[in-house]
């Protein structure tokens, strides 16, 4: 092993990663960290916020004044350099890049520890720096560092879809999840950063019944991450299952972001709708499962029929299916007549 450098190895999915200067560094920084935040009084949590953020939650920049934490960044920057993209020679987006990392840990530990202090039931110290809820903090930051697989995942939650039975199915790539009123808790466990995208208030639409849908792709680290191909495939199916079945169908608000708790990509909301209000048309899917080569077959005979027009914007075909696939977003219930009625 080169000095200065970590020692990686696989074993199966997981990485295996001793680096020491690292592991040390983030020790004392969450020492120091905790000091801080226990005078400020950011710490203990309340049991209904566990997850803090960085710069709102607790002042982040008066951590990083602090000489543990420039130790942790020069640690990171020697034992994982190739964890870097290429393009980030720049010293400054070595830094940004890295503070991302440390802010996210630093988050990670407050909320392990918060869980720990409530159900550990173990008598420990709450917030203990070297206590086995920080331990499994390190060994996850030092595995995304060294390039561990995980998911990047975009969630969406569509109207007027459910499943036989209620029952939790998959189709293609694509999982399908009905509400049973914890879809919340469901997109906080597959994107742990979700409650920062939302910032503490999850978006409430009302037009049921409401599903969930998951994509994922798998990542590294060191890989940029763009929801654009998941978000697309998400889009294809919502429309496709309204061509097939002529339901209204309508994506409301999605949250993208990583499966892993410590990540540089914040998690990210986006709302869908711009209007709110009950929909005039209403017609409910109820998949099965068995839909997906009727699926399949429409989405390839979409993607066929799209004529690439030198100097055109769009084409009538495209406008059409748009108006088509949001039929309900807009306010003019007579809209909403028009094009869902012909179906």
């Amino acid at each position: 092993m080169a000095a200065g450098r970590a020692d990686t190895k696989e074993a199966g999915t997981n990485v295996v990663v001793s680096a020491p200067l690292t592991r040390d560094a983030a020790r004392r920084f969450v020492v120091a960290a905790f000091d801080v935040l226990l005078a400020d009084n950011a710490i203990p949590t309340s049991s209904g916020h566990r997850r803090l953020q960085a710069h709102i939650d607790f002042d982040a920049r008066r951590l990083e004044q602090l000489p543990q934490y420039s130790a942790l960044t020069h640690a990171i920057g020697t034992e994982f350099s190739a964890a870097f993209e290429p393009g980030e020679d720049d010293n400054r987006a070595h830094q940004l890049t890295i503070s991302l990392w440390i802010h996210s840990f630093l988050e990670h530990c407050i909320y392990l520890c918060s869980m720990h202090a409530t159900y550990g039931g173990d008598g420990g110290t709450p917030y203990d720096p070297h206590g086995s809820p920080v331990a499994e903090a390190i060994d996850e930051l030092v595995s995304v560092l060294a390039g561990a697989s995980y998911n990047f995942v975009v969630t969406r939650v569509v109207s007027h879809l459910t499943t036989e039975n209620s029952a939790k199915i998959q189709i293609g790539d694509i999982t399908i999840e009905p509400d049973n009123r914890m879809l919340d808790a469901r997109i906080r466990r597959l994107i742990p950063d979700a409650e920062h995208a939302w910032k503490r208030r999850p978006p409430r639409v009302f037009r049921p019944p409401n599903s969930l849908l998951v994509a994922t792709a798998t990542v590294t680290s060191s890989e940029s991450h763009s929801d654009r191909e998941l978000r697309t495939k998400l889009d294809r199916f919502v429309l496709a299952i309204c061509l097939l079945t002529g339901a209204t169908v309508q994506s409301t608000y999605e949250v993208a972001g990583a499966s892993t708790p410590i990540t540089r990509w914040p998690a990210r909301l986006s709302m869908l709708i711009d209007d709110k209000r009950p929909s005039v048309v209403r017609r409910v899917v109820r998949l099965t499962g068995t839909e997906g080569a009727a699926i399949d077959a429409l989405t390839d005979l979409l993607a066929n029929t799209e004529v690439k027009r030198p100097g055109a914007v769009k084409n009538s075909l495209s406008v059409a299916i748009r108006k088509f696939s949001q039929l309900d977003t807009t306010t003019d219930p007579f809209d909403q007549l028009v094009v869902a009625c012909p179906r």
